[in-house]
C-alpha cells in the first residue's frame, strides 16, 4: 500500500513539473480584437492630441464666447430647414397625422409650455420666479403628432401664465390675426360637421375657435358625453408632454440648473429644439419607445384662465364632443379609459 501511495504521488508530482514547465514556455496569447494601423498614429497626427492641449491656452471668457456663438449658428442653420414656417399643406400633413394616430380630427397641433428651470438671476429674479417657486424660462411649444416642434417661443419670465405668453408670442398673435396658413375648416370624417382646424392646450390657455381647452372638472361630473371629450383631448394632447420628456432625456442639461445668463438660455434652448427635430427626421434612432413615464412634463391642477369664453368656441367644442360619442367619432375603448382613469 505505502509503495502504491508513492508511485502516485511520484506521478502527480511529474504532471505538476511538465504543466508549469509548459506554462513557462506558451506563446504570447493572441487578443481577438487588434489595432488598424492608421489607429495606432493618432499621438502623431491626431486632432485631440494636437488641438486639445492649446485649448488649455483660451480664457474662460474665450471659450464661453465660442461656444455660445455656435449655438446661435446652429439655430440659424438649422430652424429653416427643420423648423420652417408651416405652410398650408404642412399643416394639413399634421392634421392628418393627429386623426391617424391620435383619433383627433382637425388637429392642428398641441400645446403646452416648459419651465426650463435656472439659477436666480441678478438684480430681476423675481421676474423669473414661477408657482412652483423656483426661477425659470419658458418655452413655449406647439408640437405634431409625431413629436416635433412645428413652432417655439423662448424667453418669457417664468412668472407669467402659459395663457398670458401665449397671448402675446409671435404664434398667439399670428392665430389671433389668421395668419398662419391655417386651411379652411373642414367635415369631421364621416360626417357633414364643418369645423375649423384647431390646437389643443390644457386649462391654462383661453378657448377659442382655434384653441379647443378641456371642460372644468365640475362641469364633467354627471357628463359622460364630456368625460369622453376630455379623455380624447388629453390622449391627443399628451404628445407635448412626451415631446419635452423626450427633449429632457436627450439633453441632460434640463435636469439641472445651472448659473447662466437668461439670454444665454434662450440660445441653448433654440438649439437642443432645433437639435431634437434634426434627430426625429432620423427614422433610425430616437423612438418614442424610449421615453418613460416620469420624463413626461406634465402640468396638473392648473386654473382655467379667466375671462368670457366666446360662444362660437364653445359651440365648437360641444360640436367635437357630440362627434366623440357618435358612431362615427367614438372608439372602442374610451368608455372604459374615461372610466379607469387611464389616457
Amino acid at each position: 500500500m505505502e509503495s502504491s501511495s508513492e508511485e502516485e504521488l511520484i506521478i502527480v508530482s511529474a504532471i505538476c513539473a511538465e504543466v508549469e514547465k509548459q506554462e513557462n514556455t506558451k506563446l504570447p496569447r493572441k487578443h481577438r480584437f487588434w489595432v488598424h494601423e492608421i489607429f495606432k498614429k493618432r499621438r502623431e497626427y491626431g486632432e485631440f492630441h494636437h488641438l486639445f492641449p492649446d485649448f488649455y491656452r483660451l480664457g474662460y471668457t474665450t471659450v464661453r464666447t465660442i461656444v455660445y456663438e455656435i449655438l446661435e449658428l446652429m439655430w440659424e442653420n438649422l430652424q429653416p430647414v427643420v423648423l420652417p414656417n408651416p405652410s398650408k399643406e404642412h399643416w394639413e400633413e399634421i392634421e392628418h397625422d393627429f386623426y391617424e394616430m391620435w383619433n383627433f380630427a382637425n388637429c392642428c397641433g398641441a400645446l403646452d409650455g416648459k419651465h426650463v428651470v435656472i439659477e436666480k438671476p441678478p438684480k430681476n429674479g423675481s421676474l423669473f420666479f414661477n408657482y412652483k417657486h423656483q426661477h425659470s424660462i419658458v418655452l413655449l411649444a406647439l408640437v405634431d403628432a409625431t413629436y416635433r416642434f412645428v413652432t417655439v417661443d423662448v424667453g418669457a419670465y417664468g412668472r407669467n401664465s402659459d395663457g398670458g405668453i401665449f397671448s402675446s408670442s409671435s404664434l398667439g398673435k399670428k392665430l389671433c390675426a389668421n395668419k398662419l396658413n391655417f386651411p379652411p375648416g373642414k367635415a369631421l370624417p364621416n360626417t357633414n360637421t364643418v369645423l375649423p382646424f384647431v390646437i389643443i392646450a390644457d386649462a391654462a390657455f383661453p378657448l377659442k375657435d382655434n384653441i379647443m381647452r378641456p371642460y372644468p372638472s365640475e362641469e364633467i361630473a354627471n357628463n359622460e358625453a364630456k368625460k369622453v371629450y376630455d379623455y380624447r383631448h388629453s390622449r391627443a394632447r399628451r404628445v407635448v408632454e412626451n415631446a419635452f420628456g423626450l427633449l429632457t432625456k436627450k439633453f441632460k442639461w434640463y435636469s439641472t440648473k445651472y448659473n447662466i445668463v437668461p439670454r444665454n438660455v434662450d440660445k441653448i434652448i433654440l438649439a437642443t429644439v432645433s437639435l431634437h427635430n434634426f434627430l426625429r427626421n432620423d427614422k433610425c434612432s430616437w423612438q418614442p419607445e424610449e421615453l418613460e413615464k416620469d420624463d413626461f412634463y406634465i402640468l396638473r391642477d392648473l386654473p382655467h384662465i379667466g375671462g368670457r369664453t366666446p360662444f362660437s368656441a364653445e359651440r365648437i367644442r360641444e360640436a367635437f364632443t357630440e362627434y366623440f360619442v357618435s358612431p362615427n367619432g367614438s372608439v372602442p375603448w374610451q368608455i372604459e379609459r374615461v372610466y379607469s382613469g387611464r389616457r
